[in-house]
């Protein structure tokens, strides 16, 4: 018996080269959310990978930010749990960097703490 399994991959994940191959001990099986346990609890919609990952609905909030060579990035998490880092170009439209400002006292960008 083979301890791992290879799965049959959407195409959006095959064209960005997803590795197919998973071990058993990474695998587990889907489980529903139960509605008795955790009533009303939101499930964040599946990520649409030939969406833009910019697509605001997948934004949890924005967290942090950092100056790197005079441009700022912005600490982005995302619904299902990524965190990554952003330029201001992916974010500048977003709900959250509006809640980010707010929460650092200023109004734009350029306002932002250069030291963290």
């Amino acid at each position: 018996e083979s301890s791992m399994y290879r799965l049959d991959l959407p195409d959006e994940l095959k064209q960005r080269r997803l590795h197919n191959n998973f071990h058993v001990s990474v695998l587990r099986p889907h489980e529903e959310s139960d509605d008795i346990l955790f009533p009303n609890r939101s499930q964040p919609e599946p990520y649409d990978f030939g969406a833009p990952p910019e697509a605001e609905e997948f934004v949890l909030s924005i967290e942090n930010h950092k100056w790197m060579k005079g441009a700022v990035l912005f600490e982005v998490h995302w619904a299902l749990g990524d965190i990554t880092w952003e330029k201001y170009n992916t974010v500048n439209q977003l709900k959250a960097l509006d809640e980010y400002y707010t929460l650092q006292g200023v109004s734009k960008w350029q306002e932002l703490p250069k030291t963290r």
